[in-house]
């Protein structure tokens, strides 16, 4: 069976999930673009399944320049930094 990507919007969250045979492989998190991989041994199906659905349903100016759309892998989101004050 093939995987299958779902929209979901519950409970405040706002998430692309995908499953196969109805077992939950990851998501992605459109309120901050964190991609969760519960199967590690899957996550280039769980990428490679965000990458087609984003491609036919979310127009972005990276098409129109024929460019293919991508989810970000963790290794290429920064982190960002927070500023800790030191005491005086």
């Amino acid at each position: 069976m093939d995987v299958k990507v779902t929209w979901w919007r519950r409970y405040g969250q706002n998430r692309l999930l995908v499953e196969q045979d109805g077992e939950r492989l990851g998501w992605l998190d459109l309120w901050n673009g964190e991609t969760v991989v519960e199967r590690p041994e899957r996550s280039e199906d769980v990428y490679a399944a965000l990458e087609e659905y984003l491609a036919h349903r979310v127009p972005r100016p990276a098409e129109a320049a024929g460019q293919r759309v991508a989810v970000p892998r963790p290794s290429e989101v920064p982190r960002p930094t927070v500023a800790v004050p030191q005491p005086h």
